[in-house]
């Protein structure tokens, strides 16, 4: 039996490979990637995660918001420290 969660959770992952999508795409016309913008794409609050679901036709749960909000902000950490930046800054 799958449990009720599972539908959303999946909704999810697929909200956050878009959002990396852009962020570790090769540049293919000789420009720097554009880290920063990718960056800006990845939720980052409450209403910004509520938006992004809502593009992809779901809901994130009222229960489950702070823990993803709290999960997005670490996954955008990595992201930062996976293209060089220092722990805790944009640059």
């Amino acid at each position: 039996m799958t449990s009720p969660m599972a539908g959303w959770v999946k909704q999810l992952q697929q909200v956050l490979r878009a959002a990396f999508a852009g962020r570790f795409r090769p540049p293919t016309d000789g420009a720097p990637a554009a880290d920063e913008a990718a960056a800006s794409a990845l939720p980052r609050t409450e209403s910004q995660a509520t938006e992004a679901a809502a593009r992809l036709g779901f809901t994130i749960p009222d229960p489950c918001m702070p823990g993803v909000v709290a999960n997005l902000a670490v996954l955008g950490e990595h992201a930062g420290t996976l293209l060089g930046h220092k722990v805790g800054t944009k640059s």
